[in-house]
């Protein structure tokens, strides 16, 4: 179990399959590329949570075939990793992210992605960015908006 302090979420209902899944899929990409952009947790070994907890609906629940999409320098997350992150100290710093299913507005053509991260002792953050549909793909639009820090 994860332990974030000051998060609380409530699950949307699952996609309706097979095409909103594979656009929900496709901004998910398109926000799992985003993560080393968004990455201003401190220095330290870097993962990607990968599991649906008490506070999110991880978008690898809805989309598995993901989690080979990893950026550069993210690694899936052990039960080691989560122990590791209980540590309140920075002895073995680690910062695990995550992202949110994206919820789409009813024309598909913009989607609000929340994603955060949190870290050893009282340490994380919460985002929320917005992707719209171009001619190239989904592209985010604007800078993250910070929603919570701890």
């Amino acid at each position: 179990m994860t332990i974030l302090i000051g998060f609380a979420a409530t699950f949307e209902p699952n996609p309706s399959p097979p095409t909103e899944i594979s656009k929900v899929c496709a901004v998910g990409m398109a926000a799992l590329k985003d993560l080393p952009s968004i990455n201003n947790a401190p220095r330290s070994e870097t993962f990607y949570n990968g599991r649906t907890d008490q506070y999110h609906r991880d978008l690898f629940e809805v989309c598995p075939q993901l989690a080979k999409h990893l950026p550069t320098g993210f690694k899936l997350a052990t039960e080691l990793v989560f122990l590791r992150a209980r540590e309140l100290t920075t002895k073995t710093p680690v910062s695990i992210f995550d992202i949110e299913v994206p919820e789409l507005n009813a024309g598909s053509t913009r989607a609000t992605v929340k994603m955060g991260y949190y870290c050893n002792g009282l340490c994380g953050a919460r985002f929320r960015v917005t992707y719209i549909l171009t001619q190239k793909g989904w592209e985010r639009e604007g800078k993250p908006e910070i929603t919570a820090v701890s």
